[in-house]
């Protein structure tokens, strides 16, 4: 999925800037929670978030994101 994302920031133009990069979901989750920033994760890994209302989900036109 990170490959998909960099492609489509580049398709786009768009430079993000990366401040960090965790690899455990927990983590990632939490430090989101925190107010630290953005993420991508699956709508799976966040379900309990989604649902108490502790993360949500920002829609980016034109990416076609997909995991099977």
């Amino acid at each position: 999925m990170r490959i998909k994302l960099e492609e489509f920031f580049k398709s786009k133009e768009i430079k993000p800037e990366i401040v960090m990069e965790l690899a455990i979901t927990e983590a990632l989750k939490q430090a989101v929670k925190a107010g630290f920033g953005v993420s991508l994760d699956t709508k799976f890994a966040i379900k309990q978030e989604l649902l108490t209302g502790a993360v949500k989900i920002l829609e980016i036109p034109g990416a076609p994101l997909t995991s099977h």
